[in-house]
């Protein structure tokens, strides 16, 4: 509705995984370097933590676009309160090439040993992401998840597990020693600073097609206060600005109109 009155293309501030409007803070090029070592060296697996809209998803895609396709098979499992036998099937299902998956859960361990092997043989890591894993229903399935890493022959892990989820994953994952010990790297993603903000909303303008500025000062400093630096916050705050702005036929966006759209939205 607004694109062409603030003379951009796409819409700058959705809420959607689009890894061009990605901004690489420190905090996250330095998560996202731990990640890529973790499974180019095989360590085994990693955590991922951060509040609610931190940018961990995303993290995660940008990961599985920066290594090579044919070196790496990533399986992203979005919902984590399957059950135990449910989670492995999942995984199998996602990783063999089979006409049918067997039900028996020692089966499908067999299946993925087989092919997890093979890819080794064949210079291929298989990498396993479990989004919002704070909510996995049990520790069953958590053990589960560290029995694959058992796989292994030699030093060298199989598999590469990444738990990606809120800050309550942390005290999950506590509470199961075994998997924690396992662990070759915790991080975790807090919110922008005031400047990253500022930072984050000039660039994705600027990806969208927009580089003249648009938000004041103060509206930046406004957003900041209200969102505390979270980036699905900021989306939402700027994206209601946007149409704020449009509808009144502004120029720029300023403090007022942060602190209009802000009270629109409690």
């Amino acid at each position: 509705m607004y694109k062409s009155y603030w003379g951009v293309n796409v819409k700058p501030f959705e809420n959607t995984l689009d890894i061009k409007m990605f901004y690489a803070s420190p905090m996250h090029e330095e998560a996202l370097m731990r990640m890529l070592y973790v499974i180019s060296e095989r360590q085994g697996a990693a955590m991922l933590t951060g509040d609610y809209g931190s940018g961990k998803t995303i993290l995660t895609r940008i990961l599985a676009t920066q290594l090579n396709s044919n070196q790496n098979k990533f399986v992203f499992i979005t919902n984590p309160q399957l059950t135990s036998i449910e989670m492995i099937k999942e995984i199998a299902r996602q990783v063999a090439v089979v006409d049918k998956l067997p039900t028996e859960k020692s089966d499908l361990l067999n299946i993925l040993r087989e092919v997890f092997k093979r890819n080794i043989e064949i210079g291929r890591n298989t990498v396993v992401v479990v989004d919002d894993a704070q909510l996995v229903k049990d520790n069953e399935t958590l053990e589960e998840l560290r029995l694959l890493l058992s796989l292994q022959p030699s030093d060298k892990f199989y598999v590469t597990l990444v738990l990606v989820g809120q800050t309550e994953l942390r005290e999950k994952i506590n509470r199961i020693p075994q998997l924690k010990q396992r662990l070759a790297m915790q991080y975790h993603l807090d919110a922008l600073t005031e400047q990253e903000t500022g930072e984050y909303i000039l660039h994705r303008l600027k990806v969208a097609g927009r580089t003249d500025p648009l938000f004041t000062n103060l509206a930046i400093k406004a957003i900041f206060d209200q969102t505390r630096g979270v980036p699905r916050e900021i989306n939402n705050v700027c994206n209601w600005a946007l149409l704020a702005g449009f509808s009144k036929k502004l120029d720029t966006i300023n403090k007022d109109v942060i602190e209009n759209v802000v009270k629109e939205m409690v």
